[in-house]
């Protein structure tokens, strides 16, 4: 079987979030699970992606697989810089120097690009055209990521059908929030039918929206964890598609992200302060420690040391975080809070650091190595988000042994389980109102475990660390779904 992802990013290319995640893991992971499965990814030949690969000494092979399309009238032409990585996967660098070579993925200072869609139209069609070529033979399946591959399953199913009679497609949704949403202009400008302007394809209150004309006419849709896909159904969850996505629901199946293996090796990690196994968690004291010398805290006996890794965007919680700041010296924890995103979330940071300094240690640089002894280093790990489709920081926390705090919805209910209900099989801690009391209390009780049931404490570290996170349990999912459209097509 051949498969052929098309992304707007992936690790370690081009990245800014969890689909760059998913995109860079996953490929790799259907090779492991599948050995005779070829696979390519093609992504956008980015400025960053240049950087990335000069930065590792690879020198992508030039190609004369090339393509054309007319996008609002014009000639676009690109071509395929070509890479395989160990794992035996392809990577399609897409070239349009006119698209591409930006310094960022999606827009700059001044906001998202104006011809965003065009950009990525250009990357379907491209796929589209080089596909069977960088192959060596027809795909079997294209897996498209979220709102800038949307047009994809439509070309597929129009004015690509001819070329590709038995061909299936799967629409991956990292974050429904995002959709595409453009004047109806588009279709013709891109080179789609006036056909899908329908409410049951594309159309969207007389504009379209790609996600939703994805969705469509995708074969199957996939989203990042079963509670997210369940929320979805619902008028809160749904992003103004929940009804479009019910009348679809038979379509849709909820697959759980995993970890790459690099990110989930405590035992191995050269970045931390000392190593250490589920057996022997010596070392993570040892990370502790060096953790509060270098951000200038220091606890008292009980005392437990509370990580943070996050943007700081209204998704991810981080104003209840702010809200439970005064509240540390009451509970006897100390904070360590590292991110960056919303100018005005860092400046309350700032501010509550200034003024709990004892309590807070604030770092607004990217910066992933302090990340990685962040998830050594604490005791608990907050993700208080207000939706999340997944969530990958809470899965890094638990393989390090680092208990989570989080509040249960998507992909944080399916893998943080909470004494109240799963008793010595929990992982975690959870809370339900999207309010600071309801963190504080949440906190409260993670400490006082901490503080006086350290027993119990022990047994949440290690079945956290002993979970299943690895990526080849859901490629082997993805495997089953791709095996499923193409008989069904």
């Amino acid at each position: 079987m051949k498969v052929a992802f098309v992304s707007a990013e992936a690790a370690p290319w081009a990245k800014t979030g969890g689909l760059g995640d998913v995109v860079g893991a996953l490929p790799a992971a259907l090779k492991r699970v599948d050995p005779q499965l070829e696979v390519c990814v093609f992504l956008p030949l980015y400025e960053r992606v240049w950087k990335a690969l000069a930065e590792r000494g690879i020198r992508p092979e030039p190609t004369e697989i090339e393509c054309a399309a007319r996008l609002y009238g014009q000639p676009e032409f690109g071509r395929v810089q070509r890479y395989t990585d160990d794992d035996g996967v392809i990577w399609a660098f897409l070239e349009h120097h006119g698209f591409y070579h930006r310094q960022g993925l999606y827009g700059d200072q001044n906001g998202a690009y104006f011809d965003s869609a065009a950009r990525f139209a250009f990357l379907c069609r491209g796929a589209l055209d080089c596909a069977p070529k960088v192959l060596g033979g027809r795909p079997d399946v294209f897996h498209c990521h979220d709102w800038h591959t949307g047009p994809l399953p439509m070309y597929l199913k129009t004015r690509y059908r001819p070329a590709y009679p038995g061909t299936g497609s799967v629409l991956t949704i990292h974050n429904l929030g995002y959709q595409g949403v453009y004047a109806k202009d588009l279709l013709p400008g891109i080179g789609l039918p006036w056909d899908l302007f329908t409410p049951d394809v594309a159309e969207y209150y007389d504009h379209v929206n790609l996600l939703k004309g994805g969705i469509a006419c995708a074969d199957a849709t996939t989203t990042v964890s079963p509670t997210y896909a369940k929320e979805m159904l619902t008028d809160a969850g749904g992003v103004g598609l929940d009804a479009f996505i019910r009348a679809k629901a038979k379509h849709f199946h909820g697959i759980l992200n995993g970890l790459g293996p690099e990110q989930r090796s405590p035992q191995s990690d050269p970045l931390i302060a000392a190593n250490y196994t589920v057996d022997d968690l010596s070392g993570k004291h040892a990370c502790r420690q060096a953790l509060l010398k270098e951000v200038g805290l220091k606890t008292n006996y009980g005392e437990p040391v509370i990580g943070v890794v996050s943007r700081f965007v209204g998704q991810k919680g981080l104003d209840l975080v702010a809200d439970l700041v005064p509240a540390l010296p009451a509970i006897g924890a100390k904070l360590i809070v590292l991110g960056s995103g919303s100018t005005k979330l860092e400046d309350r940071f700032r501010h509550l650091a200034h003024v709990y300094p004892q309590h807070l240690a604030l770092s607004t640089t990217f910066d992933p190595p302090f990340a990685q002894r962040i998830y050594a280093g604490c005791d608990l790990f907050l993700v208080p988000s207000l939706f999340e489709p997944c969530g990958l920081t809470q899965m890094q926390a638990m393989a390090y042994g680092t208990v989570p705090v989080v509040r249960a919805v998507g992909g944080l209910k399916d893998t943080v389980l909470d004494p109240r209900q799963h008793g010595e099989s929990a992982t975690g801690f959870c809370f339900y109102d999207y309010h600071p009391d309801a963190l504080i209390g949440a906190v409260v009780r993670a400490v006082d475990m901490f503080r006086n049931r350290f027993k119990h404490w022990r047994i949440l570290q290690k079945n956290g660390m002993r979970r299943d996170a690895s990526w080849e349990t859901s490629a082997r999912r993805y495997r089953g779904l791709y095996d499923a459209i193409t008989r069904r097509g």
